[in-house]
């Protein structure tokens, strides 16, 4: 089995990049399910959860799967079915992941990928309950994609042959 891999190096730079750490924190949410993974707690009931919010208790459901990573960030490990690898998916706090999902979805050289693509970026590096819904909004809210996004025609039917016994026993014309 591999190594579990950390998100590039460009993400590390304490020059451009937020305080993860702090931020993940003072986030009312995320900084709960922090002190839990800091101290090494177990789940919490449903009970005590009740009056939490919705993203606390799917990160609780998943607790077993949170650890504390390079330069303090909660991070967790995720498990590419496909490949097999393994990498540490920070846990974004809402203040960055509007920006996140657009930059990602502009790619590296402003290639704008689509919906998978994108997700498939993400989803190495990065995680919060409803990260995929909010992919697909990135890429309905970018103006560019708007301008060049051509829907798959709803109107074909199946390819059929037809049969004629000699030429011009059948015309057609295409008015478009």
């Amino acid at each position: 089995m591999s190594a579990v891999q950390t998100a590039p190096a460009a993400d590390d730079t304490p020059d451009d990049s937020p305080d993860w750490s702090s931020m993940q924190q003072n986030d009312l949410q995320i900084g709960f399910v922090y002190c839990l993974v800091q101290i090494g707690s177990h789940a919490p009931t449903a009970a005590e959860l009740a009056p939490m919010g919705a993203e606390v208790k799917i990160l609780c459901n998943q607790l077993h799967r949170l650890v504390i990573a390079n330069r303090a960030v909660l991070c967790r490990e995720f498990t590419d079915h496909r490949t097999g690898r393994r990498f540490l998916q920070k846990i974004v706090p809402p203040s960055l992941r509007t920006e996140i999902t657009a930059q990602l979805h502009k790619g590296l050289n402003g290639g704008h990928l689509g919906a998978r693509r994108a997700k498939s970026q993400l989803q190495r590096r990065f995680f919060w309950p409803g990260w995929a819904n909010d992919v697909r909004l990135a890429k309905r809210q970018c103006i560019q994609c708007a301008r060049h996004y051509r829907p798959p025609s709803k109107h074909r039917g199946p390819i059929q042959p037809f049969f004629s016994g000699e030429p011009w026993e059948r015309l057609g014309i295409d008015i478009i």
